[in-house]
């Protein structure tokens, strides 16, 4: 198995508005493309970041989240 030296690509078309319920928002984003050839085969989930603060992990085995609800009020704005 070959080790990659560079960080994957991170996710596309990144998304926000209004969640359903007050005090929420919604993120949502293409997932990574994973080829054979890239070094993004080994993704096992996102990190939302907002200015600069991990918000929120999200964990999946296969790293095809596509949105995330988040609560405002956990991101310290």
């Amino acid at each position: 198995m070959a080790v990659c030296a560079e960080l994957p690509d991170a996710p596309a078309e990144v998304q926000v508005e209004a969640g359903p319920q007050h005090g929420t928002l919604l993120v949502m984003w293409l997932p990574v493309k994973i080829t054979e050839r890239s070094c993004t085969a080994a993704i096992t989930g996102y990190s939302v970041y907002v200015d600069g603060r991990r918000v929120k992990d999200l964990q999946s085995p296969t790293g095809t989240f596509r949105h995330s609800y988040l609560l405002v009020s956990t991101m310290g704005l």
